[in-house]
């Protein structure tokens, strides 16, 4: 292989890397699959199969989509409480993970 393809396919890389490290897991995982749902949705065909879709493949898919929104709803009361908890510093007594200890 010559040397200026290896340099620009490493150089890419790099670049690729160093987005994602910005990114937050919801943004990087999450976003892209609430893209494809809505995608999925909007899809003629797809809702054509679900009407042909056996009784027990509907209840397993609602199931699993049950689950999934409990957890995305988990995940949002987590997010929202670290936003409560983000003015508190390591010196308040609600924090679990107190290392310092500071004179009252």
């Amino acid at each position: 292989m010559w040397p200026g393809i290896r340099r620009q396919s490493a150089s890419r890389k790099r670049s690729k890397k160093s987005e994602p490290e910005s990114a937050t897991f919801v943004e990087k995982t999450i976003q892209p699959v609430a893209n494809k749902i809505f995608k999925k949705m909007s899809s003629t065909s797809y809702k054509r199969g679900v009407r042909k879709m056996s009784q027990e493949r509907r209840d397993n898919d609602v199931a699993i989509l049950n689950e999934l929104i409990e957890q995305a709803q988990s995940l949002r009361d987590l997010i929202e409480a670290a936003k409560v908890r983000q003015g508190r510093g390591r010196h308040c007594p609600g924090n679990k993970h107190n290392t310092a200890q500071f004179p009252a």
